[in-house]
């Protein structure tokens, strides 16, 4: 995996607590918050000492609506760790215990100061048959009980749906960004989790964050979202 794709896209987890507190981040935190890794991941240093009072506001009535109601988020706001400022799209969902109490969220953060969607666009499209080539590649690494012959059925359409279904979009939100119905995406994720058999949210996500092409398309996709006006 290349240098920029690590400085582009942080994962993290943490706590639901008062101050977030950290539990995994990508180090390329340490590129976005222009500061030493051992500060994040220590929370020694977080995204909210360069965060304006009313944006910290904001996120967490966003995030405490999103718990309550057991959806995934998606924000964006700015942080100033240094002269410049810089746009931060942020998008996760909460992990709940057996009560369904809110015990963790885990996350994509990227800085979105210059996007470009078009070219995502196109990224996601040309990167879609590599992705699925890594995954056949890879299936005991990936520890996915899986046959070549099912990948190779897998359609662009069906792998574009569960990019943006594994980074916590729902039916009806994938449904508006591509003019289908909320059925006609449920019937895709249900093609493409029985050919992969790959059942839950995380378990897509996993191929995601464990392969290369499929952290580009993290990376593609964030950036098409954050410009798009349609969801």
């Amino acid at each position: 995996m290349s240098a920029q794709i690590n400085n582009l896209v942080i994962y993290y987890r943490c706590d639901v607590d008062e101050n977030w507190t950290i539990k995994e981040i990508s180090k390329s935190s340490e590129k976005i918050l222009e500061c030493d890794y051992s500060d994040i991941i220590a929370n020694r240093v977080t995204f909210g000492q360069f965060t304006s009072k009313e944006d910290i506001l904001n996120i967490k009535k966003a995030v405490d609506d999103a718990i309550i109601k057991k959806e995934p988020f998606q924000l964006v706001y700015e942080i100033k760790p240094n002269a410049n400022k810089k746009l931060i799209l942020e998008q996760g969902q909460a992990i709940y215990d057996e009560h369904g109490n809110a015990v963790e969220l885990t996350g994509f953060i990227t800085d979105i100061t210059k996007p470009d969607s078009f070219q995502a666009h196109i990224n996601i499209y040309t990167s879609i048959k590599m992705w699925l080539n890594e995954i056949k590649e890879s299936l005991t690494k990936l520890k996915l009980k899986a046959s070549v012959a099912e990948i190779n059925t897998i359609t662009d359409r069906e792998a574009i749906i569960a990019l943006y279904f594994s980074q916590g979009m729902s039916m009806k939100q994938i449904a508006k960004l591509f003019s289908l119905s909320p059925r006609t995406v449920e019937v895709y994720l249900y093609r493409i989790k029985s050919k992969l058999n790959c059942h839950t949210k995380d378990s897509l996500r996993r191929l995601f964050i464990d392969t290369n092409t499929g952290q580009e398309l993290i990376i593609s996709s964030i950036r098409m979202l954050s410009t798009n006006d349609n969801i």
